[in-house]
């Protein structure tokens, strides 16, 4: 029997701002005299992979004793805590469109293994904040197709995503966080992002995030990730990506000092995970898909609005699960998916944790 990483699932919302509080000015637990344990620092450094502007800065805080691998050194690293016994962990969560499937699923399992492990044999407790992307370009177009509102389309398939996490026996998050409850966070985000020179409005009423300007874009990707790839649009660079979208006919919208529209995909994990942790936390965490653009865009905005080199101190990404006999990985746009709950017709959650528990979770 596993121990649960939490005893709580959900905090209140006094909790909630405490724990704000706590996160934003954790730094000065590390000069409080009164602490027990010795503050890491004896081998503080910098790892820097092969190209210059890509660099990691070990943290100060507590030595856990672990090492984990970094997705953007390329290495194991020491796994060094703000806080002592307690991990801040921000995991992006699914977009809500569809039914889930278990490849989907197989990036949930083998995070909760890693938060059960840090919780049953090294005494680590996590507090973990997941996102639900409850408005998109796809749960927009489910809308259409059903006839629904995209209300309860996404209520339905967060409904769905959850009931299947359970019946895995995955941990549940402490915090849930969605798109539509943040749209004043995420304006004043972006206003943020403007105010620093590094936001700007096009046409359409649509704001985009300057890469060039920034000029530190690259953490994540290899360079023939990130070639230009139109010459046609309305930004001032290829790379640049959008950090609140011009409305369009029949889409949700909200006011904003741009006109009405709504959030780029981005910008979501950014203004969640600042406005619960802060400038700085401890981990980050998702599937390899995303490590490009969307970790490398959230990765820069963030920076860009805090004011500094080092938003999250580790990255973890879980690699795809592939069928049998196929070279790419499993996927509603190649119609090769298995829903959770036909998995769960034959076999058991332990079946599937098993499963997950035969390779490298980055593999």
């Amino acid at each position: 029997m596993y121990r649960h990483a939490s005893k709580r699932s959900t905090f209140s919302k006094c909790q909630l701002i405490q724990l704000k509080c706590q996160c934003r000015h954790s730094d000065q637990a590390t000069t409080n005299p009164l602490l027990k344990r010795q503050i890491y620092n004896k081998n503080h450094q910098t790892f820097s992979s092969d190209a210059s502007s890509k660099k990691w800065t070990e943290p100060l805080g507590y030595d856990s004793g672990i090492v984990v691998y970094h997705s953007i050194t390329k290495q194991k690293v020491p796994l060094i805590l703000r806080q002592e016994k307690m991990a801040q962990w921000y995991a992006c969560g699914p977009t809500v469109y569809d039914s889930p499937h278990i490849g989907h699923a197989s990036t949930y399992v083998r995070l909760d293994i890693i938060r059960r492990i840090l919780a049953s044999f090294f005494n680590i407790d996590t507090t973990l904040v997941m996102n639900i992307t409850d408005v998109d370009d796809k749960i927009i177009q489910k809308s259409i197709e059903t006839g629904q509102p995209i209300e309860k389309v996404a209520k339905k398939y967060e409904a769905e995503f959850f009931a299947d996490m359970a019946k895995l026996s995955v941990t549940s998050p402490n915090i849930v966080t969605r798109v539509c409850d943040y749209i004043p966070q995420i304006v004043n985000f972006i206003k943020k992002m403007e105010e620093k020179g590094l936001g700007y409005k096009t046409d359409d009423g649509s704001v985009y995030f300057d890469v060039k300007k920034y000029g530190k874009y690259g953490q994540f990707a290899l360079q023939k990730d990130m070639q230009d790839e139109s010459n046609t649009s309305v930004k001032r660079n290829s790379q640049d990506f959008a950090m609140w979208k011009g409305s369009k006919p029949n889409e949700p919208w909200w006011p904003s000092p741009w006109g009405q529209g709504r959030p780029g995909w981005h910008v979501e994990c950014s203004a969640m995970a600042s406005d619960i942790f802060g400038a700085n936390f401890d981990v980050h965490s998702g599937g390899e898909d995303l490590m490009f653009p969307h970790h490398e865009n959230e990765l820069a905005q963030s920076c860009a609005f805090h004011g500094n080199d080092q938003w999250a101190n580790y990255w973890l990404h879980t690699g795809h699960l592939y069928v049998a006999g196929q070279s790419d990985k499993m996927s509603k746009s190649l119609k090769n998916v298995i829903s959770v709950s036909d998995f769960l017709d034959r076999y058991t959650s332990n079946h599937f944790r098993m499963l997950c528990l035969l390779t490298n979770y980055k593999k």
